[in-house]
């Protein structure tokens, strides 16, 4: 089998890249990977990863076949070669195998975050507190679990296509429904979204009731000045988070 050039394979994605007007940050920003990645790869240091070359291929209008290659090949219109096929059966293989992973480790962070909100909680009523406030603590730091609980078990990885295709601000998978007006959601920013939605609400459920036994380890009444500021400030920070992140990756 014919060895990879990959300093022609380098010059290729150089010169298909300039033929688009991105620069090396641009193309890197689309793929989710450095400009010194790019850098790399048309320097022939290194290559693309098999995950990236079916997206690299398709920013720079140009067919797997004539990535590998590192030119143009004279017959576009020819139906895809087997190589290509193979790569991209590859690309399907091993995509699939990084979302079990993902899913895996999504599952590991719940399981853990539940033991430690456990021990939060059990430590709580442990102290013999009567204020309700407190106790209401608990009742929303278990509502924001069984959020993680839906994002870590049953979101989706992916949206329909026509996400990709049109302007829709919400989700509807199930029960669960997501809003956010003024933002597009597709396939370009779901994932990070999701990872916000993660992220803050297994955080959330550790923090939140950690504060709550400090401050109330001082004094039980102070919380009940300190529970409504520090939920309104979580929940604008998310806001926010959320709302920068997907439209630094709206499409």
């Amino acid at each position: 089998m014919e060895s990879l050039d990959h300093e022609k394979i380098g010059h290729f994605i150089s010169e298909m890249r300039k033929a688009k007007n991105m620069t090396q940050k641009e193309l890197g920003d689309q793929l989710f990977v450095s400009d010194k990645t790019i850098s790399k790869w048309e320097n022939g240091i290194s290559m693309p990863n098999i995950v990236l070359l079916a997206p690299l291929t398709e920013l720079l209008d140009i067919s797997v076949n004539e990535l590998l290659k590192g030119e143009k090949l004279t017959q576009e219109s020819v139906a895809k070669t087997r190589e290509e096929a193979l790569v991209n059966c590859s690309v399907d293989i091993a995509m699939e195998g990084t979302l079990r992973g993902h899913k895996r480790n999504r599952r590991y962070a719940f399981f853990i975050v539940a033991v430690v909100f456990g021990l939060e909680a059990f430590w709580l009523w442990g102290l013999d507190i009567r204020d309700t406030y407190v106790k209401d603590t608990l009742y929303l730091s278990v509502l924001v679990l069984l959020f993680a609980f839906w994002f870590c078990f049953f979101a989706k990885d992916f949206l329909p296509s026509y996400y990709d295709n049109n302007k829709i601000n919400y989700v509807s998978q199930g029960i669960f429904k997501i809003h956010i007006v003024g933002l597009s959601l597709n396939n370009h920013n779901w994932r990070y979204i999701c990872i916000v939605c993660r992220v803050f609400t297994l955080s959330f459920a550790v923090l939140y009731p950690l504060l709550c036994i400090g401050i109330c380890w001082y004094s039980e009444v102070l919380w009940r000045e300190f529970w409504l500021p520090v939920v309104i400030v979580g929940l604008s920070i998310f806001m926010i988070v959320l709302y920068t992140v997907g439209k630094r990756y709206e499409v």
